[in-house]
């Protein structure tokens, strides 16, 4: 019930700032990273100390953001779930890349992501998370020897594919 919880809070929130800038359309990615990380942490209990959070200030189209965003909560908020040794941290980088943006959340417990955005990774929500990552067309996997880093790669194209399909929508066909 209370990843239902933070879902609902995650879209209301991008829903609250999408109509403050209702014009543009885009949102920033990298605050949406910051502010659910430290809301999810006050939420589950897990001290914001435990979290290091590296987020390029990169704008993306609201038809990704709204599912990127619900895909963020899941992760982190199981991610938080699973890590109960007090000395277990989260560390969260977003960067653009060459040709994509990446998210990578990485823990420093070996093993903890064997398989990547699966659904034997994340039990019940993995179903939820593969759908969103086919969603938003992203790529999510395990990464390192360690396996203690997921990573989420967006084509940079996406924001610029879904800002032509967002105008084609209410512009028509084109001639």
């Amino acid at each position: 019930m209370r990843k239902i919880d933070d879902v609902i809070c995650t879209m209301a929130s991008i829903n609250k700032k999408l109509f403050t800038n209702f014009d543009r359309q885009m949102l920033n990615i990298g605050s949406l990273i910051r502010e659910l990380s430290i809301n999810l942490a006050d939420k589950h209990g897990f001290d914001t100390r435990r979290i290091s959070i590296e987020a390029e200030d990169i704008e993306k189209h609201v038809d990704l953001v709204l599912p990127f965003g619900v895909l963020l909560t899941v992760l982190i908020s199981s991610t938080m779930e699973r890590l109960k040794a007090p000395d277990s941290y989260i560390r969260i980088v977003l960067q653009n890349l060459d040709s994509l943006t990446e998210v990578s959340l990485s823990v420093n417990e070996e093993n903890f992501f064997h398989g990547g955005c699966t659904a034997n990774e994340f039990g019940n929500e993995g179903e939820i998370v593969k759908a969103l990552v086919e969603q938003i067309g992203a790529e999510c996997k395990a990464d390192g020897r360690k396996k203690n880093t997921v990573i989420i790669e967006l084509a940079s194209e996406h924001g610029e594919a879904a800002d032509h399909k967002n105008q084609a929508r209410h512009d028509g066909p084109e001639q």
